[in-house]
């Protein structure tokens, strides 16, 4: 299973079934570079932003096996940049409800935000 980053669309959601919130979902993509588990937002002006941090250690130095690793790379000091991008970017949720899944494509030009459109809304079959 390949990575991906998360999505945080501050924006309204056309098409969004009723019920549901866009900011109870998990949203993901695999459209942006590099893939590392990142979030990105759409605020609500429609500018694309990235959340830079640093990391440090906080690993726990008595811990034995793969629990050594837990800790070692914590997402520390964290800010929100400007992604200058330009192009399409597919996110999506998925198994939420009834809904199998829910996938909307923005079109950006220099991170702003000029089109989003849902592409799929597949409800989970019902036997």
């Amino acid at each position: 299973m390949g990575m991906y980053n998360y999505v945080v669309p501050e924006c309204d959601l056309p098409d969004l079934p009723d019920g549901l919130d866009r900011r109870m979902l998990e949203w993901q993509t695999k459209d942006l570079e590099p893939l590392f588990l990142d979030t990105l937002r759409i605020r609500s002006d429609g500018n694309l932003e990235r959340e830079e941090y640093d990391t440090e250690d906080r690993s726990d130095p008595n811990a034995e096996g793969l629990m050594r690793l837990s800790g070692m790379m914590t997402r520390v000091i964290k800010r929100w940049v400007p992604e200058k991008y330009t192009g399409a970017v597919n996110f999506s949720a998925y198994m939420v409800g009834n809904w199998r899944w829910i996938r909307y494509v923005a079109f950006f030009e220099d991170g702003k935000l000029f089109k989003l459109k849902l592409i799929k809304l597949e409800k989970v079959d019902e036997k």
